[in-house]
């Protein structure tokens, strides 16, 4: 008679576990989403003052999932050894052989417990040796020829810009950095890409009674204006405000600019100067209107108009600009976010002609997701579309800037829609809280990049801002926040499928353009905005200088082992986010 493995007894018990756990899982876990109209949801038990049941309902949550996910990889990884078992032939001395003596422990070798305790041991011996790869690549960029052309006021090619905007207090600083640093080819890359927004991008009227001012701002190579860009791009300048009307009054045109955009449509992202303009993207699939370029909704470009009227605020204390108009912009974009928080809406559709499937959404509406206090965003800053519904940095930035509003009273005219904001606010913090970090194997408690709040979540980053990278940036968290330091250990590590290492470079890409291999400056600019390592911001300024393929200035992505491999020679806002950290590092460090 031929005998029973115990390798087969094991593998039949693990999937009993597996059926069982499942079972429990399904018919006896409490249903304790937020918003999800249960009687006995979390909201519904807050309410009713039973925080500690909240808790102990939350934790029986994650254990459960934590015992079906166990119990599932110990199935996967036995059925695995069973399979292995069967081709070695019927012999029972082959079987006995894989049963005697260390059997337990062959088969922990192959579950969840021994692929990340093996994982951990690889990320700690490559995290041990990072500092003497730094000083490596430092040494080598160090001894790179370096070319560095001046090429103020020039697009990357070559043409003279024909609505050069001049701000003195801006030419002052630029004269005031460059003449104290040390690193001369810097000092001209500074040079040429601090002032290349104003130089090449910014067209600004004063309207027919000198007070109505309007400001369009163009990305580079594409002529039209992002309402993310647009704020980004003219953010370095924004602390100097105050010392130049001239350049006050170019930022309220650029918020007066912002507010029509939005009026016109919540959704889109990209906007035309001309409303009759011509788009490439007419054929969409989703509702066009005349001025508008480009219709794929990001959480991130309202926020981004959030994030403009702030610091405006903030540096000139001049509250003119927010008059009823733009009330009922703020107004509008409140009413676009909270229904956004409903996954299934479909007051927003979009699908689109093309081979790449980042360009278009899932039946129009994206992937499914549960309602957890966050706002769905149906694409990312990079203008692809996300994988699940709520993206974390994202919200993280649009709850940040909308507290500001109401902490600086700015939405005080309208107590309603202060009362909306506030409650806005609340219910996307609290769904980053609970749905936003997740628990990494090795690296603790992290953010996530997107999570459906259904307990599915997408780890890894994407170089264009808001990213998980510039959360301090951004002023959401501090540098030294737990998770937030957890969270860059995981970005800036080859756990992070969107971190590249070469001969060139290291830092962190994504899909959108090229993709694989090629890395962002603006992710290395970002790691060094947000970080106090001088080794590390060292590193940072080297990379930089040596990229830029002896052009003069920044680009969207090049290739990690050979920068003269790139994308975009005009792209403004790299250009002017690199004047930042040189200004940041000069004037605050």
């Amino acid at each position: 008679m031929r005998r029973v493995r115990v390798s087969t007894v094991r593998w039949y018990c693990g999937l009993g576990l597996i059926a069982v756990i499942v079972f429990l899982y399904w018919n006896f876990l409490p249903s304790s989403l937020p918003g999800s109209g249960d009687p006995h949801s979390l909201d519904t038990l807050r309410a009713a003052g039973l925080e500690e049941e909240v808790q102990r309902l939350r934790r029986q949550n994650w254990e459960l999932r934590k015992q079906v996910d166990q119990a599932t990889r110990r199935g996967e990884a036995r059925t695995h050894d069973s399979g292995d078992s069967g081709d070695s032939g019927d012999s029972g001395d082959s079987g006995d052989s894989g049963d005697s003596g260390d059997s337990g422990d062959s088969g922990d070798a192959g579950s969840g417990e021994g692929y990340w305790a093996q994982a951990l041991a690889d990320w700690k011996a490559w995290k041990a040796q990072r500092s003497a790869r730094n000083r490596e690549r430092i040494e080598n960029m160090e001894n790179a020829p370096v070319n560095i052309p001046a090429k103020r006021g020039q697009t990357g090619n070559r043409k003279r810009a024909h609505n050069q905007f001049v701000s003195d207090a801006v030419e002052n600083v630029i004269k005031d950095i460059s003449s104290q640093m040390k690193d001369k080819h810097l000092a001209e890359l500074f040079k040429n890409c601090y002032p290349n927004t104003l130089d090449t991008t910014v067209r600004f009227s004063e309207g027919n009674n000198g007070v109505d001012f309007d400001t369009f701002v163009i990305t580079g190579d594409i002529n039209a204006m992002w309402l993310r860009d647009s704020t980004n791009q003219v953010w370095p300048y924004i602390r100097f405000a105050s010392r130049d009307t001239k350049l006050q009054n170019m930022l309220k045109g650029l918020i007066n600019r912002q507010v029509k955009s939005v009026l016109l449509d919540t959704y889109a992202n990209a906007f035309l100067d001309n409303p009759n303009g011509h788009s490439e993207w007419r054929s969409d699939r989703t509702h066009m209107k005349g001025g508008t370029h480009e219709r794929k909704y990001e959480l991130d470009s309202l926020a981004s108009v959030f994030r403009l009227c702030v610091g405006y605020y903030e540096a000139t204390n001049d509250k003119s600009p927010f008059g009823a108009k733009w009330l009922e912009a703020m107004q509008a974009i409140l009413r676009t976010i909270k229904e956004q928080q409903n996954p299934h809406s479909r007051e927003y559709t979009f699908q689109r002609n093309s081979q790449h499937p980042s360009e278009t959404l899932l039946h129009g509406i994206g992937n499914p997701g549960r309602a957890c206090g966050m706002s769905k965003s149906h694409f990312r800053p990079s203008d692809d579309a996300g994988i699940f519904p709520f993206p974390i940095a994202a919200n993280a930035m649009a709850s940040h800037y909308l507290d500001l509003l109401v902490q600086h009273q700015l939405l005080k005219s309208s107590p309603e829609t202060e009362s909306k904001a506030i409650a806005l606010v609340k219910q996307m913090r609290e769904g980053i809280e609970n749905w936003g970090i997740i628990t990494h194997p090795i690296y603790g408690r992290i953010y996530a990049y997107e999570v459906d709040g259904l307990g599915s979540h997408l780890l890894g980053d994407d170089a264009n801002v808001p990213s998980l990278l510039s959360l301090p940036y951004l002023g959401f968290c501090d540098s030294e926040d737990e998770v937030y330091k957890n969270t860059r250990d995981f970005l800036l590590s080859p756990r992070n499928p969107w971190f590249f290492e070469g001969s060139a470079a290291e830092g962190i890409g994504g899909p959108h353009g090229h993709g694989y291999d090629y890395i962002w400056p603006m992710s290395i600019i970002m790691r060094g905005l947000t970080s106090d390592d001088d080794e590390e911001l060292r590193m940072c300024l080297l990379m930089l200088k040596t990229t830029q393929a002896n052009t003069g200035f920044m680009h969207e992505s090049f290739h990690k082992n050979g920068p003269s491999q790139y994308t975009r020679s005009w792209f403004a806002w790299a250009n002017t986010l690199f004047g930042e950290l040189i200004v940041r590092l000069s004037i605050d460090k």
